[in-house]
């Protein structure tokens, strides 16, 4: 099975040399190395028919302290640089004014798997870093240590890790239909799988049959693995499943969709009367596979 969009990450992750400050410093100095700069969730490319991503030498930068090290791929090393505070990244880093700022959920794509892959990677721990400025222990500042993957507190000690929330997201079949749902923020005709985050003290399998039930009333039962897929919008892991109906009333119970139905084959695959989600999501490679069974 290939990868889905944003998975398939041909970088080493080196996570053994983070806490060595010494190894660090040696692959920022590299003439080989590249950083990745990442301004307010967006990423530079470089406008042509397929568009490239943007990497800078290192020399770019005043310091590395708020690098993160992504990891190295033949021979070169990756960095990842937050540049969200700065207001004209353009002029700050002297870039070519034709260089297109481009959000990743617009590029993923259009991009090879390792790239959106390099992407997802680096958003996620950009929005690791944003939001996790204070302890959660003490509310103390905290600082950036081993390479951009942990957060130390100055006051307490606290050492912190980046996070990833697991959410289930499952296609429920029945015979030759499936389930979809839509919420009301969502494009016109839109319609996906159920989704939901798993609660703590659930297993994969319990917070299916929960969240189908919560939203939709339907009862569900044989849950299988389909696959998984970084969702970093903020910080989640989508955890790919299918599940067979065992009910079929549809009842919206806790205000998540504004509409929820069964569609038959044919009716997804015209897409006249509901429309698939987009091609970047698991939800979409859930709904295909099973449409080509």
């Amino acid at each position: 099975m290939s990868p889905n969009v944003l998975s398939g990450l041909s970088v080493d992750r080196v996570s053994w040399i983070r806490a060595d400050r010494s190894r660090v410093a040696e692959a920022w100095r590299r003439p080989t190395t590249r950083v990745l700069p990442v301004w307010r969730s967006q990423h530079f490319v470089v406008s042509r028919e397929r568009p490239e991503i943007l990497f800078l030498t290192p020399e770019r930068f005043e310091d590395n302290e708020a690098a993160v090290l992504l990891g190295e791929h033949d021979g070169a090393a990756y960095f990842a640089m937050d540049l969200s505070h700065v207001e004209d990244p353009v002029r700050e880093l002297g870039l070519d004014p034709a260089h297109e700022l481009k959000g990743l959920r617009e590029l993923a794509c259009l991009l090879p798997h390792a790239e959106g892959a390099l992407l997802a990677y680096a958003n996620g721990m950009m929005s690791w870093h944003r939001r996790h400025r204070f302890c959660g222990e003490c509310g103390g500042a905290t600082k950036v240590a081993q390479a951009g993957h942990v957060r130390e507190c100055a006051d307490c000690g606290g050492v912190h890790f980046p996070r990833t929330d697991p959410a289930v997201i499952m296609l429920v079949i029945d015979g030759e239909r499936c389930l979809v749902g839509r919420q009301a923020s969502w494009p016109e005709k839109v319609y996906s799988t159920l989704a939901g985050f798993v609660e703590p003290g659930e297993s994969l399998e319990e917070a299916v049959a929960r969240e189908v039930m919560e939203e939709t009333g339907v009862r569900v039962g044989d849950a299988r693995y389909h696959s998984s897929q970084p969702w970093p919008f903020p910080s989640s892991l989508m955890l790919g499943f299918t599940a067979t109906a065992e009910t079929h009333g549809i009842h919206l119970r806790d205000g998540e969709l504004e509409d929820a139905r069964w569609a038959t084959r044919e009716e997804l695959r015209e897409e006249r009367d509901l429309k698939l989600p987009s091609r970047i999501s698991i939800a979409r490679r859930l709904i295909e596979t099973w449409l080509e069974a």
